[in-house]
């Protein structure tokens, strides 16, 4: 594999298969399948994966959003399934006390691949953005983003709307945010959450965007490189480690 975001692919790749083998092992040991609900949600959370490599690779290979905004779209559709496994541990109040530390373990698992899978795919398509606009429209992407997951969360664990429901029930959907968002008009958990639960999954992008800038910046300093050699318009250098620097078109910060 050659993709300039292999090793994050690799590692989201081995995550996921980790916790698919452990719901085998639940399956094989136990005899129950209690937890199939929740390789479904990784499937589900895998999808925002592949439309965006599939929208980084068109805007690769034409250069403009004419053909990459469809699977953009459907990449913002399913986006909120990452971080939606994160509510399956509601269900652990549901869980016999003897099954309850195996139970946390599943949970634990395919929570964790489901949002790395959505953090994976949020940095493919933030550097898209951030090399064909800027580094201030990039985050403000990220920021949107992040929200709107954080919404979407909401509308599928309280109003129990899927994805493809944005499709062929647009209008309705809308009438749950407006009576969502409107004080009085829902419990306060569902004004809480939307706005919490996307404050989460952008900090936790940001704190693995941290941490890759730190370390490129580290072994370029150790290297005795330029310290900004190739950096992107995300603000980091380019997840290929090229080194190269950008074109014509880079715009400063």
């Amino acid at each position: 594999m050659n993709h300039p975001f292999r090793r994050s692919l690799i590692a989201v790749a081995a995550m996921s298969a980790g916790a698919l083998v452990l719901a085998a092992l639940e399956i094989v040991l136990t005899g129950r399948a209690t937890h199939l609900y929740l390789v479904w949600n990784l499937f589900l959370a895998a999808l925002p994966l592949g439309f965006a490599l599939l929208s980084e690779t068109l805007l690769r290979d034409d250069g403009g959003w004419r053909r990459a905004w469809i699977p953009t779209a459907l990449w913002l559709l399913f986006l909120p399934n990452s971080p939606y496994i994160l509510t399956d541990f509601i269900h652990l109040s549901y869980t016999n006390h003897r099954l309850l530390w195996e139970a946390l373990l599943l949970m634990v698992w395919f929570s964790g691949a489901g949002l790395f899978l959505g953090l994976v795919s949020l940095r493919i398509l933030h550097e898209a953005v951030a090399k064909r606009c800027s580094a201030r429209v990039g985050w403000a992407f990220v920021g949107v983003v992040s929200l709107l997951a954080g919404l979407g969360v909401s509308l599928g664990r309280f109003e129990r709307w899927n994805s493809w429901d944005a499709i062929h029930a647009p209008f309705q959907i809308f009438t749950d945010i407006a009576r969502g968002l409107t004080p009085g008009g829902a419990p306060r958990i569902r004004l809480i959450l939307p706005w919490t639960l996307g404050a989460f999954f952008g900090l936790a992008y940001l704190t693995l965007w941290a941490a890759h800038a730190d370390g490129a910046a580290t072994s370029r300093t150790e290297s005795g490189r330029d310290p900004d050699p190739g950096a992107d318009q995300s603000g980091i250098p380019s997840a290929g480690g090229s080194g190269r620097k950008n074109d014509s078109t880079k715009l400063n910060a």
